[in-house]
């Protein structure tokens, strides 16, 4: 990520609320309120939480690569460029 790039960072829905759409419609209004902006945005899930990663995908984010971030500084870093399903 660059200086001025937008990460999205992490959300969560409480259970009851879930599977309706919000998280989705959030990252919509997120996006179009940017999309004039020179910047990126990035969005980073859990490889386990394949719900998040459907949400990207609905709103246009494309995979890139698969990274670990240190929980102490907040430093992400890459491991691999290729998404294995």
């Amino acid at each position: 990520m660059n200086k001025n790039d937008i990460n999205l960072g992490q959300t969560f829905t409480i259970p009851e609320y879930r599977g309706r759409g919000i998280h989705t419609s959030m990252e919509k209004v997120i996006i179009s309120y940017y999309s004039n902006e020179p910047r990126f945005l990035w969005g980073y899930v859990d490889v386990r939480n394949k719900a998040s990663q459907r949400v990207l995908d609905k709103v246009g984010f494309e995979f890139v690569a698969y990274a670990r971030m240190s929980m102490l500084t907040g430093i992400v870093r890459i491991l691999e460029n290729q998404k294995n399903d």
